[in-house]
């Protein structure tokens, strides 16, 4: 197989990993959308809990509300490009996402080719460089709509070395991405250290 062909099968499986998660979790979500659209943070500011995980060799830590619980941990989901998988929702505020690692040659690259081969009706799509908490970041915005529903979303690539990438992702079932999620993001990174154990 080879490269273009090996990144488009990535690219896909990641395709039907956000579409199966917006199809699987989709309905719980959604009903309490307007409870997410009426959540002030400051109900909620005091109630972050700091969360440590294990990405590979990394471990980061970061906080969430204490109503975000994790689901599931694939940390040995090799499929070359992810190295590590975990999966979050909040109920209670209305979005859910992914904890990843990934290995990627050339990040720009990437973005382009996953949008491209999306099967999403994108109404919005913005691709900017931040750099939080000292560590350089891609952030990607972007809206969709897919069939009668849609999706917005805020997914931060942050660099933590050579071709290494943590991503986190959170989903909403919205036409615009929620103010009171967007502040749950920045207080994330405000927050969020990483550490590669395998230089310790």
């Amino acid at each position: 197989m080879n490269k273009i062909t090996q990144t488009k099968l990535i690219t896909l499986i990641i395709i039907i990993l956000i579409m199966s998660t917006f199809i699987l979790y989709n309905g719980s979500v959604s009903i309490l959308k307007q409870t997410a659209e009426n959540n002030s943070l400051s109900n909620i500011s005091n109630n972050y809990r700091s969360t440590s995980l294990t990405l590979e060799d990394y471990t980061v830590t970061l906080e969430l509300p204490e109503t975000t619980s994790l689901h599931f941990d694939l940390n040995n989901f090799d499929q070359g490009q992810i190295r590590s998988t975990k999966y979050f929702e909040d109920n209670k505020l209305g979005f859910r996402g992914y904890i990843q690692m990934w290995k990627i040659s050339n990040l720009s690259d990437f973005l382009n080719e996953s949008k491209s081969l999306s099967p999403f009706d994108y109404k919005s799509y913005r691709v900017s460089k931040i750099n939080q908490n000292n560590y350089d970041t891609f952030l990607t915005e972007w809206t969709a709509s897919f069939g009668d529903k849609y999706i917005s979303t805020e997914e931060y690539w942050i660099s933590i070395g050579t071709d290494d990438y943590i991503r986190i992702s959170f989903y909403a079932d919205t036409p615009t991405f929620p103010t009171n999620i967007r502040d749950i993001t920045r207080n994330l990174l405000k927050t969020i250290k990483i550490i590669n154990n395998s230089k310790l």
